[in-house]
C-alpha cells in the first residue's frame, strides 16, 4: 500500500477523521466557496507569475512580469469558481488582490538589487524512510510519501531561502506566531533538506493581510492592507519532532483504514466556524452510502498537488 500525505491530509486529519476521510478520499468539497481561499490561491497566482518570469527573464523594466502576474492570477480567480457560489459582495475582490499586489512589490522595492530568483512552484514527493517501526506499526509495508509545493526557493542578499506566501485577515503580527509552530512550515523545511541541492537557511514566510469589517448599513469599511516577512529558522530537534508527528498521523491514517472507521472529531466541528461537512454529518449518512456521486450542496473535487494543474504560459 502506497500512502501519500500532504500538509493539507495532515492538518485535516488531525482536526477530524471524518472529514479527512470525505474531502481526501472522497473528494468532497462544499459547491459554497470560501472568498478568504479564493483570494489567497489568487495571491500565489500572482506571485508565481510574477516571480517565474523574473526567474526567466530577470528584473525586468516592460511590465511583462506584470503581464504574466494578471494572467495567472485571472486564470486561477476563474478557476476557484467553477461549480462554487461566492457571495456577491465580499469584500476580497480580484481587484483588491492585484491592488494588494502591487502595494507588496512597492513595499520591497529593493528586491531587485537583492533577490535572485531560483525557482517557483517546486513539487516535491519523497519516500519516508526514518521511521522506526515499533513506534508506527501500522506503517510496516507501507510505502509513505511526504508531498507538497514550495512556493519559492530564492537567494536574498546572498543566502539561499525556501518561500511561503500567506494571506490571512487576522493581525499580522498574530498570523507570525503561529505560522512559527505551523506544520506546513516545519515540514517544508524537512523536506527541503532532503529535495533540494542546496539545502536553504531556513522559510522566509511572506504574509499579506487583508481585513475588512462590516459597517452597520451592511456596506464594507476601509481595508486593512499589511504585509510582512517572517524568517523561520528550525533547529534537528524541531524538523524531528515534525516527522515524528507526520509518521503519527500517518499510522492513525493507516489504522483508520483497516477498520473502515472514521469517526467524528465533535470538537472540531465549530473550532474555526463551522466545518463546511456539518450539514453532512448532522444527517448520520452511513459512509458506505457515499460515493462519487456528492449529496446535495456539495461537488467532487479531487486535488493533488503533484498533478494540480498551473497556470500557463505568457
Amino acid at each position: 500500500m502506497e500512502l501519500s500525505l500532504d500538509n493539507t491530509g495532515y492538518s485535516l486529519f488531525n482536526s477530524c477523521e471524518r472529514r479527512y476521510y470525505l474531502q481526501t478520499i472522497l473528494g468532497y468539497s462544499s459547491k459554497y466557496g470560501s472568498p478568504a481561499l479564493r483570494y489567497g490561491s489568487c495571491w500565489h497566482a500572482l506571485c508565481e507569475g510574477f516571480y517565474s518570469h523574473v526567474k526567466e527573464h530577470g528584473w525586468t523594466h516592460d511590465g511583462k512580469a506584470l503581464e504574466r502576474a494578471v494572467s495567472y492570477g485571472r486564470q486561477c480567480w476563474a478557476r476557484e469558481a467553477v461549480g462554487r457560489e461566492f457571495p456577491p459582495d465580499d469584500y476580497r475582490t480580484f481587484e483588491l488582490c492585484f491592488e494588494s499586489f502591487l502595494e507588496m512589490l512597492a513595499e520591497f522595492n529593493s528586491d531587485e538589487g537583492f533577490l535572485k530568483v531560483l525557482e517557483t512552484e517546486q513539487i516535491f514527493d519523497y519516500e519516508v524512510e526514518d521511521v522506526d517501526y515499533k513506534k508506527f506499526p501500522a506503517l510496516k509495508g507501507i510505502s509513505l510519501h511526504h508531498t507538497g509545493k514550495i512556493d519559492m526557493q530564492a537567494e536574498l542578499s546572498g543566502l539561499n531561502w525556501i518561500w511561503e506566501f500567506k494571506t490571512t485577515s487576522q493581525p499580522i503580527d498574530t498570523q507570525v506566531s503561529r505560522l512559527h509552530r505551523n506544520p506546513q512550515i516545519i515540514g517544508y523545511s524537512y523536506a527541503s533538506s532532503r529535495v533540494l541541492d542546496l539545502p536553504p537557511e531556513g522559510v522566509m514566510v511572506a504574509i499579506h493581510q487583508a481585513s475588512c469589517r462590516r459597517l452597520k448599513d451592511g456596506g464594507w469599511g476601509k481595508v486593512t492592507k499589511n504585509f510582512r516577512r517572517s524568517p523561520q529558522i528550525f533547529t534537528e530537534a524541531d524538523l524531528q519532532g515534525w516527522l515524528e508527528s507526520f509518521l503519527w498521523t500517518a499510522d492513525k491514517i493507516v489504522q483508520c483504514h483497516e477498520r473502515r472507521s472514521w469517526p467524528m472529531r465533535y470538537d472540531s466541528c465549530y473550532q474555526f466556524g463551522r466545518c463546511p461537512f456539518c450539514s453532512l454529518c448532522e444527517q448520520n449518512i452511513p459512509l458506505s452510502s457515499l460515493g462519487d456521486e456528492p449529496p446535495p450542496g456539495y461537488i467532487v473535487s479531487h486535488w493533488d498537488v503533484r498533478t494540480a494543474p498551473g497556470y500557463g504560459g505568457d
